[in-house]
């Protein structure tokens, strides 16, 4: 006789064909035609519909921010797009498929479903065939790949320290495991992913305890013991281990490539706040629009989470993506606190947390991009982590009891629908009424997708506008120049950086030869070193002693500008003008990040110049370039024969 409560539902069923079914075109959606992307996502909606109509219970308060995500965010970040056919809509389907899995394993509850080890254990082996592919045959972006094995090694360690009785898989298999996805880690050199896998092992061995933290904590000790030495002969993993940049060392260094992204991508933010740029679009933008002075490559995302998703899906929809977080942070603790230590239910827990906290610490300074693949295993854990505390409710106390619970936790469909359909209302009203808002969606549109008609024609009508804001006028002036209209573009940018200093980088990375923005920017700013930055660049070759005066005038305001010190440095030794000031400036810039500029080596070289090898000494072994660290150890044998 079949049990009936091992019977899978024509809805279950259909729902687990549909994630099969769907998985190829999610993974590869831009190569694929749209015929086959809109049916894709068309069957990834069937399951959700045919959930509340058959249901009637809608979203529990634990979905509702995925459900805001699914239902509001997402498709307005598609329709406000300036590039929604090429780059919003491959994202949206595959950002669809993974909440469509979240939404299986949060309902893939009950005994005849999948238990919790059969969960773990795709997990895990889809992230270490993931590492087996990232070190032999794909070559994807470093931070990306990272960014994804740091959700892994704490589950596997997590299954290697639980009590043999409990596991599905032998205990070998979780330490191969464990190895394959440390090496991939290590082996990307990203220091977010490392530093978030760092923090997602401690963590695990604080939850587990003494004895079983102390297996997953030696595993781990032993195996950095073994790579470190193997990975100090490289000057990347080298700069890693010990901060700054090739040419310099210096623990300032670690987050100075960030902070000018994080400014340009908030600015794309602040430009669109209800709306975002529109899913997927901020790299473009960053590249092309807000520019973070990376011109030589195409940066994919803004480098943090929650100013990724504020980008993406407008600051509501941001706040959708802090509330995902908020659930999956209140549940890991809940089930820590509720469940019984030693079980594999509070094992499974432990790597779950440990897993999405050290995420959290690496997405902080890397993200992976919603919509891009990489974004599956957050979604499987986050669901994984919902699901473990909905079965805990539906298999404990009386049925009256359940259903008390049940009442308080779920939904109903007309709750559901009139909170999205707010949700929707407080978002798109204010956007289609705020007047920079709308503007700038309409500039970024004339800019991505406008022939050069287009472009006259939208510098026409802003001559006749009246009344730009502020924030509007950056795109004016980029429309203006992509319109080959350099004195509109003045216009536009000298009354942008007297309204507020904070796009005088970006216009600096647009029309850096521009001198008239260059001395507006300095009379109106006379506190702010950036104009005399920028004149100093202006006058380097023409009128090298101008430029050193322009140079120091604006170190007088910004004294850790290692840049800059370091062309003080250089104009300084040009032709041995001026030694021991030459010296003093790239000492400083060695001591202020050395953002790839040699200081420290070029300090050692002026002061052997001068007589001084002990400061020469110490200014090579601040370096990570080889050949200064080479002439630190010939310089001591010198300094030690000549004792």
């Amino acid at each position: 006789m079949v049990d009936a409560k091992a019977q899978l539902s024509p809805r279950e069923w259909f729902e687990r064909v549909v994630i099969a079914v769907t998985l190829a075109p999610a993974l590869f959606a831009e190569h694929l035609p749209l015929a086959v992307t809109v049916s894709a996502m068309v069957l990834l909606v069937v399951p959700s519909m045919w959930r509340l109509a058959s249901e009637r219970k809608g979203p529990s308060i634990h979905t509702l921010p995925v459900a805001l995500l699914a239902f509001v965010f997402l498709p307005m970040s598609v329709l406000v797009s300036p590039q929604w056919l090429a780059v919003s809509w491959p994202r949206a389907v595959c950002l669809s498929w993974c909440l469509a899995a979240f939404t299986w394993i949060v309902n893939d509850t009950g005994a005849h479903r999948l238990r919790i080890h059969a969960h773990v254990g795709i997990f895990v082996g889809a992230g270490t065939g993931f590492a087996l592919l990232s070190m032999t045959l794909l070559r994807l972006p470093e931070n990306e790949v990272g960014s994804v094995l740091s959700l892994f090694l704490a589950m596997a360690l997590a299954m290697v320290a639980a009590p043999r009785a409990l596991l599905a898989f032998p205990r070998a298999l979780w330490i191969a495991s464990a190895l394959v996805l440390l090496a991939a880690a290590v082996q990307t050199g990203s220091r977010g992913a490392l530093t978030g896998t760092g923090v997602a092992v401690v963590l695990l061995v604080v939850l587990l305890g003494k004895r079983k933290g102390v297996v997953a904590l030696a595993l781990t000790l032993v195996i950095a013991a073994c790579a470190a030495p193997l990975l100090w002969h490289d000057v990347r993993a080298r700069t890693f281990l010990i901060g700054g940049t090739v040419q310099g060392a210096s623990f300032s260094n670690i987050t100075t490539g960030r902070l000018p992204i994080w400014e340009s991508s908030l600015h794309a933010v602040l430009d669109v706040p209800f709306t975002g740029t529109g899913l997927g679009v901020l790299g473009d933008s960053l590249f092309e629009t807000y520019s973070t002075g990376y011109t030589e490559r195409k940066l994919e995302d803004a480098h943090n989470q929650f100013i990724q998703a504020a980008a993406d899906f407008g600051i509501p929809g941001g706040i959708a993506w802090l509330g995902v977080w908020g659930v999956a942070a209140g549940l890991c603790l809940k089930l820590l606190r509720r469940l019984p230590a030693g079980h594999l239910p509070f094992v499974t827990a432990a790597g779950a947390t440990a897993a999405l906290g050290g995420h959290f610490v690496h997405s902080l300074v890397d993200s992976v991009s919603p919509g891009w693949p990489g974004g599956i295993p957050f979604w499987y854990l986050v669901g994984l982590v919902v699901r473990m505390e909905r079965q805990r409710i539906l298999g404990g106390g009386s049925e009256d009891g359940k259903s008390r619970i049940l009442r308080r936790r779920f939904l109903g469909v007309p709750t559901t629908l009139a909170i999205l359909g707010a949700a929707a209302a407080l978002t798109l009203v204010p956007a289609i009424a705020a007047t920079g808002n709308r503007d700038a969606l309409s500039y970024l549109r004339v800019l991505f997708n406008g022939s050069a008609e287009d472009r006259l024609r939208a510098v026409a009508e802003m001559k006749s506008a009246t009344a730009p804001s502020c924030r509007s006028r950056w795109l004016r002036g980029l429309v203006a120049d992509a319109a080959d209209n350099p004195s509109q573009r003045f216009e536009e940018w000298r009354e942008l950086i007297r309204c507020s200093p904070s796009y005088i980088r970006l216009v600096f990375n647009r029309a850096p030869d521009d001198r008239g923005l260059a001395e507006v920017t300095r009379d109106a700013w006379p506190r702010n070193p950036a104009g005399y930055f920028w004149l100093a660049s202006l006058e380097e070759k023409a009128a090298p002693d101008e430029a050193i005066r322009l140079l120091r005038q604006g170190l007088e305001r910004s004294p850790t500008s290692g840049r800059e010190w370091r062309k003080l440095g250089d104009l300084l030794a040009a032709g041995d003008k001026d030694l021991s000031g030459a010296l003093d400036a790239f000492s400083h810039a060695c001591d202020n990040g050395d953002p790839g500029a040699g200081g420290c080596s070029m300090g050692g070289l002026i002061a052997e110049k001068l007589g001084r090898p002990e400061e020469a000494l110490a200014l090579y072994r601040k370096s990570n370039w080889p050949t200064a660290l080479e002439r630190a150890r010939e310089l001591e044998k010198e300094m030690a024969g000549r004792k």
